[in-house]
């Protein structure tokens, strides 16, 4: 866990990177709503097996898994899409 101003800076460096210079990158996290503010698409791992996989806004909006349910609850919806 990083300082929430050092955090943001760190993931708008981040993004920007992405759009200036079309970087790819692998983005580790249960925070959705970082994962959702981030990436393109996502890929939900369970038990070490990837159980969902597609673009961000399909896998929040329908999520089937129990596993991707559970993470879409910790997060306050006022932040998701």
């Amino acid at each position: 866990m990083l300082d929430v101003s050092i955090r943001s800076g760190i993931l708008n460096l981040l993004a920007e990177l992405r759009k200036n210079l079309g970087l790819s990158l692998i983005f580790i996290s249960h925070d959705l709503s970082t994962v959702q503010y981030l990436c393109d698409r996502i890929a939900i791992m369970y038990l070490g097996r990837i159980v969902e996989i597609g673009p961000v806004k399909q896998v929040i909006e329908r999520g089937y898994h129990p596993y991707t349910r559970a993470l879409l609850e910790a997060v306050p919806w006022s932040i998701l899409i």
